[in-house]
């Protein structure tokens, strides 16, 4: 978020250590704010999404979007994309049937790989292109809990 960002930057500036009125916090260092993680950080525990990519997703550019996610306990996922305007745009249920996927990252940009992320080609159930907008990703996991995330299309 935004405060994440600016406390990034001040933290990995010239003069971090010692801001001053004339200089404040120096000249910032882009690099390591980028690799920088607080002290307080809080990371997500649970089941949950990790960073959808690319994102925003440009269709022109981009063939699909990858949504990958973590589980900490067995569980049966499915994961929703429904419209800003609440409507159900694509879901998918894993694994099919009544089975359960082991504790794990699932980032894999295979489909077919056993850890393949959730991958949205930005069509909706019917095959259908869905507009441009915010999008929102629901990861719901059968009795451990879940997670909403947020991802850009554009045409």
């Amino acid at each position: 978020n935004v405060d994440s960002v600016r406390q990034a930057l001040f933290e990995t500036a010239s003069f971090a250590d010692s801001p001053s009125d004339s200089m404040g916090h120096g000249w910032p260092d882009a690099y390591s704010a980028f690799y920088y993680v607080s002290p307080n950080w809080n990371y997500k525990k649970g089941n949950h999404f990790l960073i959808p990519y690319p994102n925003p997703f440009t269709t022109s550019v981009h063939e699909n979007i990858y949504l990958p996610f973590k589980l900490e306990t067995v569980a049966g996922i499915s994961i929703q994309i429904y419209s800003i305007s609440g409507r159900l745009i694509k879901k998918e249920d894993r694994p099919a049937g009544t089975g359960q996927l082991p504790p794990g990252i699932y980032n894999d940009q295979n489909p077919s790989s056993p850890n393949a992320a959730f991958i949205w080609d930005g069509k909706d159930e019917q095959g259908k292109d869905v507009g441009s907008g915010i999008y929102y990703c629901v990861l719901l996991t059968h009795g451990s809990g879940g997670d909403i995330t947020k991802i850009v299309l554009v045409r």
